[in-house]
């Protein structure tokens, strides 16, 4: 890899980092709700929209996953495959 591969990659790890990356454990009872620990801190991701969240969408996802409308939309999406 060249000099300015590593340092593209490092770049786009920083940035990953700073958007998506929490320095706490967080927590959501929404059922769509994954988190995996990283070597800087934690990660997030939403099954339904299948991509980690942001900083800003775990803080929202952990204080009003019950009035989400993504989680909303995965149980309408449930309930038609129960039908």
């Amino acid at each position: 890899m060249s000099r300015r591969s590593n340092i593209m990659a490092s770049s786009r790890e920083s940035f990953l980092s700073m958007v998506h990356v929490v320095k706490y454990r967080p927590e959501s009872k929404c059922p769509y709700f994954q988190m995996w620990k990283v070597e800087d801190g934690y990660v997030a991701h939403c099954k339904i929209l299948e991509r980690n969240l942001t900083r800003h969408e775990v803080q929202l996802c952990e204080e009003h996953w019950e009035s989400c409308p993504i989680k909303r939309y995965g149980d309408l999406i449930l309930e038609g495959l129960e039908d």
